[in-house]
């Protein structure tokens, strides 16, 4: 696993700020924190954080070596709770409000009826690099790990994205296009969603 590591809580705060870089302008991460809000950078720092609680455990976080890429993962597994994701809730839920956590429950929830429920897939939940190693390649060295596993075991890789233009770049990956949907009262926002067979 070259140059690629399993992340570690002392990872923390070096993968809140890649993701928090990375997802600052997605489309969908905008609609959860507010794209006019004052508090936006506290608000999207706060969602990561969440991210990294709820699958740290799992261990499927991955950071490079020279802590500057970032791919989180979801599979079958469970959450697990612990004091410490309860807590990291407890503080989503009050940055938040409590109405738009429940926005955001919908939305997670329409999204993950597109995806298989009858057999194990792997899903890319998050991938993000830092502003100034971008196009250096780390998040493509990130996938590329994760789906030669997936190729090994036989499993499908899903996963979705609201910017457009990266559609092109995960068909380069060998993923196709196989669904897109509108976010729920707000029509501007297209989520594209993808898959790559174990053998593609």
């Amino acid at each position: 696993m070259e140059n690629v590591r399993k992340a570690t809580r002392k990872d923390k705060q070096a993968i809140v700020g890649i993701l928090t870089q990375a997802f600052w302008n997605e489309p969908h991460i905008n609609w959860f924190a507010g794209t006019h809000n004052n508090n936006k950078k506290q608000r999207v720092e706060a969602l990561m954080s969440f991210v990294f609680e709820k699958r740290l455990p799992s261990g499927e976080v991955f950071i490079t070596n020279d802590s500057q890429a970032v791919a989180v993962w979801r599979n079958d597994t469970a959450t697990k709770f612990s004091i410490s994701l309860t807590l990291e809730y407890l503080k989503f839920l009050w940055i938040y409000g409590y109405k738009r956590v429940m926005d955001i429950n919908r939305y997670e929830k329409s999204v993950h009826s597109r995806y298989p429920k009858d057999k194990s897939i792997y899903y890319l939940w998050m991938l993000g690099t830092s502003n100034q190693s971008q196009g250096k390649g780390l998040g493509s060295h990130l996938m590329n790990y994760m789906l030669r596993d997936a190729a090994k075991n036989g499993i499908d890789t899903y996963l979705e994205t609201a910017t457009e233009s990266n559609v092109a770049l995960y068909e380069h990956k060998g993923f196709e296009l196989y669904d897109q949907m509108e976010v729920v009262g707000e029509p501007n926002i297209t989520i594209y969603f993808m898959r790559k067979g174990s053998m593609s």
